[in-house]
């Protein structure tokens, strides 16, 4: 599949480009928001779609990359009514990407989030952060049957506390504790 949008630039189109699975300390992810709801993201995190771009090591992609539309469907070239928060990796302690598992009280369900590179034909550097639910990839179609589930409420909790921590400090440490700031 190719990239069809004209105002894209050529070194954001995937083309014959790979999968590249690992990540590196020092990379950043490039999250694309809006400036309200950035102080405290909590509430405005979609499980659904954790989306962002990485800048690569060495560096081949930039934050305002991000804001390029990849969507046909809409008819405008870039996000100007969005701004991009930057998360640098800073630790990886499995030496390839940013994984975490969460674990319901009575360890029934399994919930793992895990970084990943997921190009798309007009964003080569689009990833996101997925979460499966027991190996089961959540998505848009079985959000409501997977992760949305009263079982899961305290996860889902964790999570959203998880990323919002990310958004806020900028750092992505599978290291530390969550943090999350309360003072803008």
């Amino acid at each position: 599949m190719s990239c069809d949008l004209g105002y894209i630039p050529g070194h954001l189109k995937m083309e014959l480009k790979p999968v590249v699975p690992n990540f590196s300390v020092g990379e950043e992810l490039f999250y694309r928001a809006d400036p309200a709801k950035c102080k405290i993201p909590y509430d405005n995190i979609s499980l659904r779609d954790i989306s962002h771009n990485r800048s690569f090591m060495p560096p081949s992609s930039t934050l305002d990359d991000v804001l390029f539309n990849i969507d046909p469907t809409k008819n405008f070239e870039k996000y100007n009514d969005k701004v991009v928060v930057v998360l640098r990796i800073a630790s990886l302690p499995n030496g390839q990407t940013y994984t975490k598992e969460f674990k319901t009280d009575d360890g029934a369900s399994v919930v793992v989030i895990t970084l990943k590179h997921d190009p798309h034909p007009c964003m080569y550097p689009h990833s996101v952060f997925e979460i499966t639910v027991n190996g089961i990839i959540v998505d848009s179609d079985n959000y409501s049957q997977t992760l949305n589930t009263k079982p899961l409420k305290k996860v889902r909790s964790r999570i959203r506390q998880e990323l919002s921590s990310m958004i806020q400090s900028g750092i992505v440490d599978q290291s530390e504790e969550i943090q999350i700031i309360t003072e803008p």
